[in-house]
């Protein structure tokens, strides 16, 4: 039995639904591993040291208004990912056309 939520137009299941939001799902419990280590170790990053790329490391007693906008980041990521996995499983993002 097909999900009703994972079904193409054409009635097959849709696979390429399910890898997305697998792949955002693990996106999700990254970030919450992250939150959750955060008061322990005392910092928080934003990027790869070694991708050369824009890369924030801030620490909760030298910066703490960064350390505390990085920590809201991260929380307001996870509902967003939650609406893309929503948005991808019920097609809110195919044309019809």
């Amino acid at each position: 039995m097909i999900a009703a939520f994972l079904k193409k137009v054409d009635g097959g299941f849709d696979y390429f639904a399910v890898i997305v939001s697998l792949f955002l799902a693990f996106a999700i419990s990254w970030t919450l591993l992250k939150l959750c280590r955060a008061p322990q170790r005392g910092f928080l990053e934003l990027g790869n040291r070694g991708s050369g790329s824009i890369y924030f490391r801030c620490e909760r007693e030298k910066q703490p208004l960064g350390y505390w906008l990085l920590f809201a980041f991260y929380c307001l990521t996870i509902p967003l990912y939650i609406y893309f996995i929503y948005a991808v499983c019920f097609g809110l993002f195919r044309r019809t056309a």
